[in-house]
């Protein structure tokens, strides 16, 4: 049932004098992570779920701000946009390795979105060809490992990831991490230094890739005491090896509360509402695990499966919401660790799905989502633990039984994802349908009235900007989107007050400054369109468009 990690069962043992036919059924009833044709099927199932996203435009949340939007900080192999990648957290976070990935994607495929789709479909793929190998160095190698992988990949969860060009993050750092633990887990098994050193050098290049990955250093204690034998603990020279890792991780930490200061939600939440909302996020990370369901991105603070649309009342102040999350939560946690007395492994898989979770479920609340899919990207290694854990020691018959079962929950997971896939081809379709599920939801209303103006649908658009305010009057991005519906319409008076009113927010942007100048250009107010545009070049001398208006002017002279 469960072979060695070290056996291949791609090759056929000595001594089988069987016919050519025979052999290849014998390769096909034994799953092995080093078997070429097993990795191959795989990476077939993983096509066929996601396989379209390179005919994927973009959705333009988020994505044209990592990848077209950092042209102009110069060429990929200048000093200067080196020198930009390593200190700037002008996106939020610092992550290094994710901006030079996302503009070497510019370098390749330019802004032809197929491209950069593809990049995030391979790095998935390799993804769950790495976590297959580890499970099987953790829990053996058999068909239970590999249906756990294929859970994983084709997982509805896994298409926000996979299909967003911007969750580029959560794919780069998921790599590190395993290759992170693969080498750490060999360190434990064989005692070579240079595991060691790679572990942590992989640690490292996961800490650039995201932030999240501050926590993945205590994923170390836990392998330990998985991998540990009955009765043994783990020393206490075992403990100062992690020392390392722990440095990097509050370095990160820190990093990272001065990057998200913008991101941080401006509201004043008690302590229990704070309480509430962690208890919300950890019960909805179970559910849609094991029940995904209304999946939409993104998730704000009024919608609760159970529930649906609570209206305009954030579900951590609904009692009935609050109290049954914890009974969720309850209920998974007792049952996971319960799984046929494993309480020691089940534990340590337990800890493997949560910990990445612990920076996203609202101890700070960043952005206006209460969770996001492709927050369970890492998560999942732990629930594909558990499945081998619980799985692989049983007798063969019951072993046969469940894998059987697994194999049908693979097949209905792959159908789910495939019809949710399509719903990233454009904005349009991904906003409207997450505004089925929360009609006041700030991200989907700003992004869909964005969608609808890229496609010169200003008349369209404007509702919806007007609503994003209405619901969340504090950032600057829905004045300016709406500002520019009102002045391709030609409504410049309203226009120019969106204007005023975003630079009041944001301060003085000089794009907004150069569209004000050309807004007084274009009604004949000469010397305030002069006195924007100069404004703006003092802010940023490489606008090409104030340029011009600036020429402009000069032939009015």
């Amino acid at each position: 049932m469960v072979e060695n990690c070290t056996s291949n069962s791609c090759i056929v043992p000595e001594g089988r004098n069987e016919s050519l036919l025979s052999n290849l059924y014998y390769i096909l009833k034994n799953p092995h992570s080093k078997c070429l044709l097993w990795n191959s099927f795989l990476v077939a199932i993983i096509i066929v779920v996601f396989g379209q996203v390179v005919y994927f435009d973009f959705v333009y949340y988020d994505d044209f701000v990592y990848t077209a939007g950092k042209v102009d900080r110069g060429n990929l192999w200048s000093w200067d946009f080196l020198k930009w990648v390593m200190t700037s957290m002008d996106d939020g976070f610092w992550a290094p390795i994710t901006k030079i990935s996302h503009r070497l994607d510019i370098h390749l495929f330019g802004y032809k979105a197929g491209g950069h789709h593809a990049i995030n479909l391979i790095l998935h793929v390799v993804n769950s060809l790495l976590l297959w190998r580890l499970l099987c160095m953790l829990t053996g190698d058999g068909l239970v490992q590999f249906l756990a992988v294929c859970i994983f990949a084709i997982h509805p969860l896994r298409v926000e990831p996979v299909v967003w060009i911007a969750s580029r993050k959560d794919l780069l750092s998921t790599l590190f991490l395993l290759l992170m633990l693969m080498k750490y887990v060999q360190w434990v098994g064989e005692g070579r230094k240079r595991d060691y050193c790679l572990s942590f050098v992989f640690f490292v290049a996961s800490a650039m890739s995201k932030p999240v990955s501050m926590v993945f250093p205590l994923f170390l204690p836990i392998l330990d005491f998985l991998l540990l034998e009955k009765g043994e603990k783990i020393s206490l020279w075992k403990g100062f090896l992690y020392i390392p890792f722990l440095i990097v991780s509050i370095i990160l930490a820190i990093i990272t509360l001065h990057a998200e200061q913008e991101a941080i939600i401006p509201i004043s939440l008690s302590l229990m509402e704070r309480l509430s909302r962690m208890v919300i996020s950890t019960a909805l990370y179970f559910l849609l695990t094991f029940l995904p369901v209304h999946l939409h991105t993104p998730y704000g603070t009024e919608y609760f499966p159970l529930f649906g649309w609570t209206k305009g009342v954030p579900v951590y102040d609904r009692i009935d919401i609050v109290l049954t999350s914890l009974i969720i939560v309850t209920l998974f946690v007792v049952g996971w660790v319960s799984l046929r007395r494993q309480y020691r492994k089940n534990f340590a898989s337990l800890c493997i799905f949560l910990l990445p979770l612990v920076p996203v479920i609202g101890v700070i609340p960043f952005g206006h989502h209460l969770i996001a899919d492709r927050f369970t990207y890492a998560s999942h290694i732990g629930l594909c633990l558990l499945i081998c854990i619980t799985i692989g020691g049983l007798s063969k018959k019951v072993y046969n039984l469940f894998n059987t079962i697994l194999i049908i929950i693979v097949i209905v997971l792959s159908g789910v994802s495939i019809l949710y896939v399509p719903l990233w081809e454009r904005g349009e379709k991904l906003f409207r349908h997450s505004l089925k599920f929360e009609p006041n939801n700030y991200v989907a209303l700003c992004n869909l009235g964005f969608a609808l103006i890229k496609q010169g649908r200003c008349v369209e658009a404007i509702p919806h900007l007007q609503k994003a305010i209405e619901v969340y009057p504090y950032r600057a991005g829905p004045y300016n989107d709406l500002a520019f519906a009102y002045q391709s319409l030609g409504r410049y008076k309203e226009a120019i007050n969106l204007y005023n009113k975003s630079i009041e927010i944001s301060g003085e942007d000089p794009e907004i400054l150069s569209n004000i100048a050309f807004i007084y250009y274009e009604t004949g107010n000469y010397d305030l369109s002069r006195e924007y545009a100069e404004k703006a070049l003092s802010i940023n001398p490489n606008l090409i468009n104030t340029k011009k208006i600036l020429e402009l002017l000069e032939d009015k002279k």
